[in-house]
This record gives C-alpha cells, structure tokens and sequence, in this order.
C-alpha cells in the first residue's frame, strides 16, 4: 500500500500502477482514507475531498498525500512499538524501556520502596472485599507463560469492594528473584525485599468495558500486591499456591498454557485484609501505563523452600524450540515516588520497634524465663533446707543417745573414789 501510494504521488498520470490492483481495491475503500478525509474536512472546510473513489485517484491533492503517508508512517511506528520485546536486563532492558514505551519514564511509576517512616495514616480507607474469590465457579483457569512471567487468568465473577469503582477481576502473575539472588519482589518495606510478590490485577468495570479500554486511563486499574516469604525448614508446602506451582511444569516454556480447575483465590491472600498501603502508581512492566491504585498488604503469606525453588527452576523465558534461558528475576527496580504520597490503612510502628506479636512474645518469653528461675531457685532452697533440717535432727539425736551413758560414766568414776 506504501508503495502504491508513492508511486500515485510521484507519477504525473494520476492513476495507480495496474501492477498493484489489491492496493487501488484497498485504498478505495480503506478507512484510512476516510480518516483523512475528515481531517481535511474539519481542517480545511472550503476544499472538495470529492467521493472515496475520487480521493483515492486525485493525484493534485498533494496535502492530501502527504497526510495519508504520514498517518502510514505513524502507524507502522506504532506497530512497530507495541510489538518490541523487552527484558529486565541487557539491550533491552529496564533502563532502556522508556525509549520503547515512554510512560516508563514518567513521574508516577512502580514499584516503590514503602519507608514506614513517612507513610501517612488514613483512617478513611476501608478493609478490601474480595467478592467471588472464594466460590469462582465450576469452570477453569488458564495459566500460560508469557515469557516475562506466569499469568493465570481469572473469573469476571470475582471483583473487589471497598475501592471508589467496582474493579472485575482479570488475571494474577508472579515476580521472583533465583538461587543468588533471592529477592524477588518488586515492593520494598524500608529497604527489604521478600523472596517473591503476586500482583492481582482488576480492571475499573464500572466505567469501561474491558482492560484493554481501561489499562491506559489514570482509574482504570487496582492491583493487589502480596508478598510470599519461605517457611520455615521442613514446613509442608502451601496447598492454596499448590494450585498454581503444581503446574508449572506444565508452562515450562514461553507461549505454554495450561488449564487449571477453578479453586479458593481467596486463600491466596494474607488472612489480615485490613493492614495495607495504598498509592498511585503504574504496571511494573511495559507499556508502563500510569493507570494503577495500588495495594500492597503488610501481612506476607508463606510458601516452603520447595515451592520457591521450583518457582525458580522450572520456568523458562524462551520458547521450547530455542535455548533455554531461565525466567528469573523478573523484578523492576523501585521507582522514585516524586512527591507522592503512600497511605497505610493501619497505624505503621515506628522503624525499629516492635509488632505486638513480638512484644507479646518477648513478654511471654521473660515471664517463662523468670518463673523458671524461680523454680530453680525455690526448688534449691527446699533441698537445702531439708539437709540442714536432717543434719540438725542428726545432732540432736546424737546428744540425746550420749548424755546417758556419760551420766553412768560419771557415776561409776565417782563411786570408784569413794
């Protein structure tokens, strides 16, 4: 079409080359040409555009021409931008994806690091409603590797309250670091990163009709941010994650996917739904589109060792046909905040001091400590006690035995001198 278009626009006959009679059908009818046919309108109302036919073969209208090859060359640059790869690292990496997608270079990107110290208590945000999450129907999910991470796509009969809009529920996807470097959330509290972070990402279903309308607009999307920790050696796997890790083999590769019957989404969050911080935000990765209420809970949920490994492991960026290359790592760095503000739902300690949890623990713990010592102590006086008690009985019976016979002794020297 691009070289049909020249060809109309350099030659002198005004009509197309007959070599190309799929572009002449095409540029009759093509919408481009409507749309440029309206710009010019609206842009210059005294100038004929004539019928479809007649702008496609009207080879003096050289605005026109050049409006029509500069609407091609946008949207082939346009094309050619959605479609470019991105990684975390290398040519292609975080550094560069604002080159690519300039909202990754704007003023409101995530992920954050959370400093506790400066967050703002707002006491009129309200604990999030999961709807649906526990009872998503008798159907199924797909989980499919995309190459960046695993996506798990979830029911439109799960949403969420508690926000300013109704937000649908689309699908959730995993960050996570590997074996030498094992912080893999993209949130940070004060500095810490966590082995791994969920993001549950919900689209603003009362204003638009799908994510693909609603991911570019600043109220467009709510996520939910859940970082995982490690149990402890030797804990059982997490049965909720389950769902999810028993079938990673399953995606092993980028453009895999698998079905995954239908289960609890609800068990997958932390139990304390009231604790969380909130801000506005972005995706984490490209187009990096500026459109995100975030919440990230402060309570993490807990996964075992083997479950993280094969998190690490199993899962590959590349395609099955190519070299592997693991997908780990598929972290962004936090972005600056510039000068917004993060809200807590909850009263945040101070850095440094202690959780009730721990202050209750510490309590306890001093409590046992010092009842242990008493005892210690109590049980060591009584067995003193008791000794000296039976080595005094001791004596006395000893001084009651001998005082007789010395008596008698006593006696018998005496009547001997008489």
């Amino acid at each position: 079409m691009l070289k049909a278009h020249y060809k109309t626009f350099g030659g002198g006959g005004g009509k197309l080359d007959q070599n190309f009679p799929l572009a002449q059908s095409q540029i009759s009818v093509s919408p481009l040409q409507r749309l440029s046919r309206k710009i010019l309108q609206e842009s210059y109302p005294s100038f004929d555009t004539g019928t479809a036919e007649d702008m496609s073969f009207h080879s003096t209208c050289w605005v026109h021409r050049i409006l029509q090859c500069s609407i091609l060359i946008l949207t082939a640059c346009q094309i050619m931008v959605e479609s470019s790869s991105w990684t975390y690292t290398g040519h292609e990496g975080q550094e560069h994806w604002k080159e690519a997608y300039p909202d990754c270079g704007g003023t409101a990107q995530s992920p954050v690091n959370i400093q506790t110290a400066n967050v703002s208590y707002d006491d009129s945000l309200q604990p999030i409603e999961p709807i649906g999450y526990s009872t998503p129907g008798t159907g199924s999910f797909t989980l499919r590797n995309n190459g960046h991470t695993v996506v798990l796509m979830l029911s439109p009969s799960m949403h969420l309250r508690g926000l300013s809009h109704n937000f649908t529920a689309v699908q959730l996807h995993l960050h996570w670091g590997s074996s030498s470097h094992p912080f893999g959330s993209e949130h940070q509290i004060d500095s810490k990163a966590f082995p791994a972070e969920m993001h549950i990402v919900h689209y603003n279903s009362d204003k638009y009709a799908d994510i693909n309308e609603a991911k570019n607009k600043p109220d467009g999307l709510a996520v939910l941010g859940i970082f995982m920790e490690v149990m402890q050696s030797g804990a059982t796997d997490n049965l909720a994650y389950g769902n999810i890790f028993n079938y990673l083999e399953n995606v092993s590769y980028a453009d895999q996917s698998v079905t995954v019957p239908a289960f609890n989404v609800h068990n997958l969050l932390p139990n304390n739904l009231d604790h969380y911080f909130r801000y506005r935000g972005s995706l984490t990765t490209p187009p990096c589109h500026q459109s995100v209420l975030w919440t990230v809970f402060h309570e993490r949920v807990h996964i075992s060792r083997s479950q993280l490994d094969k998190l690490q492991t199993v899962v590959f960026s590349t395609k099955v046909t190519t070299p592997s290359s693991p997908l780990q790592n598929n972290v962004r760095d936090p972005q600056p905040l510039n000068q917004r503000i993060v809200n807590s739902s909850f009263l945040v300690p101070p850095p440094g001091s202690y959780t009730t949890g721990q202050i209750l623990g510490i309590f306890f713990g001093t409590f046992l400590a010092l009842l242990g010592t008493f005892c210690i102590v109590y049980f060591v006086y009584k067995k003193y006690s008791r000794k000296n008690r039976m080595e005094v009985g001791g004596k006395a019976s000893n001084v009651a035995h001998n005082s007789p016979s010395t008596t008698a002794e006593h006696v018998e020297v005496k009547s001997f001198q008489f």
